[in-house]
């Protein structure tokens, strides 16, 4: 009996020290601050960008809108 309650304490001492945080590890896969502030910019340029093409498709869109209306009524005079 004896035995068998040492052999519980010890199997559960190795699953606390098992489960025990190990020191922190570096992470150098991870961008770092400089990295992070670079893609901040970048992104806040291309949403320029994109915004920008986005105004210049829309004012293109009502340009071919307006054509296919004018050949549509002349095809249909």
């Amino acid at each position: 009996m004896r035995l068998c309650l040492m052999a519980a304490l010890a199997a559960s001492t190795m699953v606390v020290s098992a489960c025990s945080p190990a020191e922190p590890k570096p992470v150098k896969h991870l961008p770092d601050k400089d990295t992070v502030m670079e893609l901040k910019l970048a992104l806040a340029e291309l949403k320029g960008t994109v915004s920008t093409l986005g105004e210049t498709v829309g004012s293109v869109s009502r340009t071919v809108h307006r054509i296919d209306d004018y050949l549509r009524q002349k095809a249909d005079a």
